[in-house]
């Protein structure tokens, strides 16, 4: 939108400046022979007469005012290049500094996203050691939990067998007393 409206300014001052080069062609004429602008016979130049000064004056401030309108539409023509040219500037230089902000974020996300994988791996490390450790240490005391219940099971196994061959003892010597005693 900007460079069609610059476009436009670009083609009325092109206009206006061949108007001025027309304009500048065209003879003026001086009090007196106006007569040519009012017609050539004789209601013409008397017109002329009358009217000739003062028609001389009105193109002279219809010149000026024109020539001044020229001048302010090409002052507006540069000031408004000089505008569109600032902007591009700024905009160029915004463009740099976002893709400049926007490509050290990204690195900056890619480090951190890096960063934050690495740590995963070591705290996954950390625990899949100690996941080992834990089970090798529950391995071997279940190991020595099952020695210590074996252990105790035989001395139980003992005791009875004491028992049972105490009481097999007793019922010999009871029977041993009974046969005697018959």
């Amino acid at each position: 939108m900007g460079q069609k409206a610059h476009a436009e300014i670009v083609e009325i001052t092109t206009m206006a400046k061949s108007k001025v080069k027309k304009q500048d062609q065209v003879e003026i004429n001086l009090p007196g022979t106006q007569a040519a602008e009012f017609g050539e016979d004789e209601l013409g130049q008397i017109r002329g007469l009358l009217f000739g000064k003062f028609a001389q004056e009105t193109l002279e401030r219809v010149d000026r005012v024109e020539r001044e309108l020229l001048s302010a539409i090409e002052n507006l023509t540069k000031s408004v290049a000089t505008r569109f040219s600032e902007m591009d500037s700024r905009l160029v230089a915004e463009v740099d500094v976002r893709t400049t902000t926007a490509t050290t974020l990204h690195a900056r996300v890619d480090e951190e996203s890096k960063n934050r994988k690495d740590a995963r791996n070591e705290l996954q490390t950390a625990l899949d050691r100690q996941a080992t450790d834990i089970q090798e240490q529950l391995s071997a005391a279940r190991a020595a939990l099952t020695s210590r219940i074996d252990l105790v099971e035989a001395e139980g196994r003992e005791r009875n067998v004491d028992r049972a061959a105490l009481a097999g003892l007793f019922e010999n010597a009871a029977s041993n007393l009974t046969s005697s005693e018959d």
